[in-house]
């Protein structure tokens, strides 16, 4: 029990870190960097550290070689999805960002379905609780006369569609295999690459170079953004799940874009109407009716907090 307690710590200091990244993400907004800089800078100041965790103990003997091509692949989808979210906070509130974004179990679920695995009567019913809770979630926009919230919305759900399938193609890529935070040096190396040539290509085609941060409240964003929002909640998230157990950990998690909504309220003023906090419930209702008993792939491939960036 003392050692399930200590885990649920753990998982509360990585969705804690998580929940920040909005707000680091909106200081170098303002900073002027943009979203592909953002993300570049932030997996190329992060990889050391994957690094030095992944690599700081040799693999067993006996352990299987990890499909490194693939995982390196899987980094460009990764990157995506960071790519996504910075640009998608550009334009709608981060509570109702995320509450869009943790449609990604759903999508899960129901990929994971089309390729063979059973989805439950529950989970079905899930899946029809998420799309209540998005409709709700999106009620009070007005879509028809601000385009710019479709950018935001649009953002959100290509970065849970991105990251459903990141959870099924590492859950593939990792059967069998027990060195996750070295395929995570893998994937991170991938979405590094990726991120570079988008960056250097755009700054050479339009002639102005990859943006560098400015100022020390520039500096100051990105190394939170690095340290509080991507490597503390990933070494804690990993810690946390050992402790307490992927589908505790998963269902803790959901806890997430309740917490960013109030910090984005709190410190950048972005408010939620009382319908968005409505349909943000039904679509973590969802999420724990998936990790309880709806279906088999999220107990297998534990959509846990994360992606935005993971």
């Amino acid at each position: 029990m003392r050692r399930e307690r200590l885990g649920l710590l753990f998982i509360l200091c990585s969705i804690t870190g998580y929940s920040f990244l909005p707000i680091f993400a909106a200081g170098l907004r303002d900073a002027g960097l943009p979203p592909i800089e953002t993300t570049f800078w932030r997996y190329l100041f992060a990889l050391p550290f994957f690094i030095l965790i992944a690599f700081s103990k040799p693999l067993p003997s006996f352990a299987k070689p990890l499909p490194r091509l693939g995982l390196f692949l899987v980094g460009f989808g990764l990157a995506g999805e960071g790519l996504a979210a910075f640009i998608g906070l550009q334009y709608i509130p981060a509570g109702i960002y995320l509450v869009l974004f943790y449609t990604y179990p759903a999508m899960t679920a129901l990929f994971s379905s089309f390729l063979g695995e059973r989805l439950s009567g529950v989970g079905w019913f899930a899946l029809a609780l998420t799309l209540i809770g998005v409709m709700l979630t999106v009620a009070d926009f007005d879509l028809g006369s601000n385009p710019d919230l479709w950018i935001g919305v649009a953002c959100a759900l290509v970065n849970a569609f991105l990251a459903a399938i990141y959870f099924i193609a590492m859950g593939r890529l990792l059967k069998g295999h027990s060195s996750t935070v070295r395929a995570g040096a893998y994937t991170v190396s991938g979405s590094l690459v990726f991120l570079a040539a988008v960056a250097f290509s755009g700054g050479v085609i339009n002639g102005t170079g990859v943006a560098i941060p400015q100022g020390t409240n520039a500096w100051l964003n990105l190394a939170a953004l690095v340290l509080i929002s991507t490597v503390m909640p990933i070494i804690m998230l990993n810690k946390g799940i050992q402790a307490a157990g992927p589908t505790r950990a998963a269902i803790f998690g959901t806890i997430e874009p309740l917490l960013t909504a109030v910090l984005a309220q709190v410190i950048l003023g972005e408010l939620m109407q009382p319908i968005q906090w409505i349909g943000g419930v039904i679509v973590i209702a969802s999420v724990i009716l998936l990790q309880l008993r709806g279906s088999a792939p999220t107990e297998s491939v534990q959509p846990a907090p994360a992606p935005i960036v993971s």
